[in-house]
């Protein structure tokens, strides 16, 4: 069995991601974010469940947050708006489709996450942050693969954007108990039960 090994190699993974992390860019990436008004977030496959996870959690704390593709997504751009767009190759077609439109039509910047500084949302982005992708090649001889498609990229995504959440609720004033009052309510259900 691997998975005790594969659970190592993910802590290893994410520890060298953030080692990695540059912090200036990182700073000035969750003050972008903290002083928009209108919040997109996209990404295709598991890197949009990574963005869906991280909008909710905005919400949490207050900003207004829209998943592209979500009916809910009816904000309109603003000059205080801010697209993050989620790709591990940086190449999704349809995530750099809808940067395009959204950089030629309206947002302010346009932020991006993915493990090519050189891919073509990096280089489209006004900031992008880089994670680097684990090397699965190395366990080849072994026939061990710990982190298949693109996994050490959306855990390694999602580990980095969970760590923000401090930073943001000091920078907004918000407290716990202030998420917990806009974290979804589904004791209603017992009524009709």
């Amino acid at each position: 069995m691997f998975y005790e090994r594969t659970f190592n190699e993910i802590i290893s993974h994410s520890q060298s991601v953030f080692n990695d992390l540059d912090n200036k860019r990182y700073e000035e990436f969750i003050n972008i974010i903290a002083g928009s008004d209108n919040i997109f977030v996209l990404g295709g496959g598991r890197s949009g469940l990574v963005a869906k996870a991280f909008a909710m959690r905005l919400k949490h704390l207050g900003l207004n947050a829209n998943v592209i593709g979500e009916n809910t997504a009816i904000e309109r751009k603003s000059e205080k708006s801010v697209l993050i767009a989620i790709s591990g190759s940086g190449k999704t077609p349809s995530v750099v489709e809808i940067a395009s439109k959204y950089k030629k039509y309206g947002v302010k910047k346009i932020l991006s996450i993915c493990s090519n500084k050189e891919s073509r949302l990096a280089k489209l982005s006004d900031l992008s942050i880089t994670i680097k992708s684990y090397d699965n090649k190395k366990n080849e001889k072994e026939n061990y693969v710990p982190m298949p498609l693109g996994t050490s990229f959306e855990l390694s995504t999602l580990l980095t954007l969970e760590s923000t959440i401090p930073d943001f609720m000091k920078l907004l004033n918000v407290t716990e108990e202030d998420m917990a009052d806009r974290h979804a309510n589904y004791d209603f259900i017992d009524l009709f039960l």
